[in-house]
């Protein structure tokens, strides 16, 4: 390259007065100026310009060179040999290796796309985190964070929860979250059903909780779940089409604390007609909650409670739950249980084996109580035997705030001579399009009170030894404040009852006795309005109200009339008969048309006081 080069000004000068130098040693004549300056331009000026010249001229053409290198570079460029190029460069220098050392012993956040990239990386060093984006392939919900650690003697790799490398001395554990989507630890929906219960009874640990989501898979044989977790499922369908006899899916034996909550999620079987499947069997357990499932085509019952001790099953909870065509009871309570909750929960369609009830309380061991039992806002309706049914040793049961189609009955069992009955069954403010059957008056305390009856009635059945009720018996029952409306027969029908008072409901079109008590101790009948009693009546062989062998009855302050002016005369609107005893007849009015208001014929005593007729032409007190 030719270098450019630089002039310096020069220092010949010419000092004259006119003619003649004023300095001879440093000054010039002109003529020696003159030759001077020439020598200068030739010998120094000229060449040092021409010198640049070229340089210049260099420069323009290197330039040009340039910029067609840089114009036609990434045309004519080869990417990969450049970086092999240059990775050689490294290599032999050693830079290459310096760059790959620090690499691996990074300790930041790696990402792979599943485990299996994860394990088969050689880039993990003690202290490095995970993160995968599924389990067994790319966002299949299985992705997770890690932690890469020094392997000890007392890990187990289990491939769930710890996992081995590919340098054999480290490991990845799981980093749990408070939730643990069961596909982190690789639940796979499509695994043979040995697998999916191997992975449900042995992966799945105590003191933890768990989500299913957006899966359908099969468990054809029982899950055993451990104390302390939760189980979450959201969008899932569990099959079980199995022959087998006495499959419990979900087996909760001796455990506690455990919740299980479903999101549109169902439970569905294939309800064969040899097996006592149950969805969910509960035994000998505490705090269980039950909430959001729909249990489908079970062989058995959709859920059975019990407890092999008093109180052995306690504090259970079933929450809006649908539980449809069960074959044997939608739910079974059956002994040593203490304080059930059925909240907001339809029970329909149960048929195929006995006793096919919504739900059956009752024990096989007369010694174990069904205890604290609350049916609440629930919808039970359609099941072949009932809606519920309470006998045995059934104590504090309440049905409340409920729609119910089928019947409602109490029983009693005598066992080895000693007779079994529920107590303290209460009834309160149901829509009840059903009929409620009671046994065991003369020892059992009903309340039957504030609730709806469109075409449902309450009766009770006979004793079995049909002895006469006396002062010493301990029952009560007590029908207040409840609507009847079309009663298809007599609406209130009481037999064997001790302490039974029928106070302040109003009883709308029926056909026959509306109020029919035999063999009773104690009966009050006090302040009822009876409306139409004898509708689409073509005789005149009713009553309203008819008391039979009983003692101790006061008939107080009723209302009896006829809203749509029927004119059939009705033989007696209140008719006292065989051997009653202590009968008192007060304040009571009726209006209609009848041959006799009040007609007592065998009786003790009787006081009759106060008792008004409206608008009857032919009827009398007789």
């Amino acid at each position: 390259m030719i270098n450019v080069e630089n002039l310096k000004p020069f220092s010949k000068f010419c000092y004259t007065i006119g003619m003649i130098p004023t300095s001879y040693k440093v000054g010039l004549t002109y003529e020696e100026q003159l030759w001077w300056f020439c020598d200068f331009l030739q010998n120094t000026v000229i060449p040092t310009v021409n010198n640049n010249g070229l340089a210049v001229q260099e420069l323009q053409n290197l330039y040009i060179e340039l910029k067609s290198y840089v114009d036609n570079y990434f045309e004519n460029l080869d990417v990969q040999t450049e970086i092999n190029n240059k990775l050689d460069k490294m290599a032999e220098s050693g830079q290459l290796a310096d760059i790959i050392a620090q690499y691996i012993q990074l300790k930041g956040i790696l990402a792979y796309n599943t485990v299996k990239e994860m394990k088969e990386a050689v880039n993990l060093v003690n202290g490095s985190f995970v993160k995968t984006y599924g389990f067994y392939s790319n966002n299949d919900n299985g992705g997770a964070f890690y932690k890469i650690r020094n392997i000890t003697n007392q890990d187990v790799v289990d491939e769930h929860r710890l996992f081995a490398l590919n340098n054999e001395n480290l490991v990845a554990e799981l980093i749990t979250e408070d939730i643990i989507n069961v596909k982190q630890l690789g639940f796979n929906e499509n695994d043979t059903e040995e697998n999916i219960l191997n992975f449900l009874n042995n992966v799945l640990l105590e003191n933890e909780n768990y989500i299913f989501k957006n899966l359908n898979f099969k468990i054809n044989n029982s899950f055993y779940p451990k104390s302390n977790t939760k189980f979450y499922f959201e969008n899932c369908t569990i099959l079980n089409n199995t022959e087998t006899n006495q499959i419990r899916s979900f087996y909760i034996d001796g455990k506690n604390n455990i919740e299980f909550i479903g999101i549109n999620t169902i439970f569905k079987f294939n309800k064969p007609e040899t097996t006592q499947q149950a969805v969910f069997y509960i035994r000998n357990s505490k705090n269980i909650i039950i909430e959001g499932f729909e249990l489908k085509d079970i062989g058995g019952d959709g859920i059975i409670i019990l407890g092999t001790t008093n109180k052995g099953s306690e504090n259970i909870k079933v929450n809006n739950c649908l539980i449809n065509n069960a074959r044997r009871n939608g739910i079974s309570l059956t002994g040593g249980i203490f304080n059930i909750n059925i909240i907001n929960t339809e029970i329909k369609n149960t048929i195929g084996t006995d006793p096919q009830y919504g739900i059956d309380i009752e024990t096989n061991d007369l010694l174990l109580y069904n205890e604290k039992i609350v049916i609440d806002n629930c919808y039970i309706h359609d099941n072949y035997a009932g809606a519920i049914n309470i006998e045995r040793s059934s104590r504090n049961v309440t049905i409340k705030n409920s729609n119910i189609n089928g019947q409602i009955q109490g029983r009693t069992t005598i066992a080895n001579g000693v007779e079994s009955y529920p107590k303290l069954i209460s009834i309160k403010n149901n829509y009840l399009n059903s009929i409620i059957g009671l046994k065991g008056l003369r020892n059992s305390q009903y309340i039957i009170k504030d609730n709806y009856f469109n075409e449902g009635r309450i009766y009770t059945e006979n004793e079995t030894d049909g002895t006469a009720i006396t002062k010493a018996e301990k029952g009560s029952t007590k029908i207040v404040n409840n609507v009847f409306n079309n009663s298809i027969t007599s609406p209130i029908n009481i037999n064997f009852g001790c302490n039974v008072s029928v106070e302040n409901n109003t009883i709308n079109g029926s056909p026959l006795i509306a109020i029919n008590v035999t063999n009773c101790y104690n009966i009050n009948i006090i302040n009822n309005i009876i409306n139409d009693f004898a509708k689409d009546r073509t005789d005149d062989t009713t009553n309203a109200i008819k008391i039979q062998t009983s003692k101790n009855i006061n008939i107080l302050d009723n209302i009896i009339q006829d809203d749509n002016n029927i004119t059939i005369k009705i033989q007696d609107l209140i008719n006292i008969a065989s051997s009653n005893s202590f009968v008192k007849l007060m304040n009571n009015l009726a209006r209609g048309s009848f041959t006799n208001f009040i007609n007592y014929v065998g009786f003790d005593t009787i006081l009759a006081l106060n008792n008004i007729l409206e608008n009857n032409l032919n009827g009398t007190l007789r």
